[in-house]
């Protein structure tokens, strides 16, 4: 259903219901007052015109409030998602090829951008974003410390790479709940 077409069914049921009640309290007792009061019919389409208004700016609003969670929420779920196939890769494996952190810190930061520049034009706090960059930066130069012949050996620093997973997954975990006090 178009949206136009929504108001224009609203609006008409609306008229309907007005009219309903205005007729259904004119009946005394079963004798309908067929005299027309012009001051309160006035004050009565004016009140319902306002309410009407107020109604829908307001509808609006809560729109544009779950439309701004919604798209931020699905960005920063995709962004944690490819985080846990990569931390999963780090947990699993003695060593992980030097391309799949490429990869990653390229896809990612292309989405941290992306999300930072919508927390800027929505006028959000930004500092959880800047945390968990800074997290990502922090793990990744943890993991060029170990780099040989393009293989990132995980071996030495495994605690310390479980530790910075952790952190970044308690960052996620901070920035949704941020998102859903929108």
């Amino acid at each position: 259903m178009k949206k136009g077409n929504c108001f224009w069914n609203v609006l008409f049921f609306f008229i309907i219901g007005v009219l309903f009640c205005y007729l259904s309290l004119k009946i005394k007792f079963f004798e309908i007052d067929f005299k027309l009061n012009v001051v309160n019919s006035t004050i009565s389409i004016g009140t319902a015109l306002i309410g009407l208004y107020i109604a829908i700016t307001i509808q609006r609003k809560i729109n544009q409030g779950q439309n701004n969670y919604l798209f931020i929420r699905d960005k920063i779920e995709n962004l944690w998602i490819n985080f846990n196939a990569f931390s999963d890769q780090l947990k699993s494996s003695q060593s992980i090829p030097l391309s799949n952190l490429n990869q990653f810190i390229k896809n990612t930061y292309g989405s941290l951008g992306f999300v930072t520049s919508i927390y800027e034009s929505f006028e959000l706090n930004k500092d959880l974003i800047e945390d968990l960059d800074m997290k990502i930066d922090e793990l990744e130069s943890l993991l060029n410390t170990t780099i040989s012949n393009n293989i990132i050996d995980l071996v030495p620093e495994r605690s310390n790479v479980h530790i910075k997973v952790r952190e970044i997954n308690d960052c996620f975990v901070r920035i949704l709940k941020q998102i859903s006090d929108l």
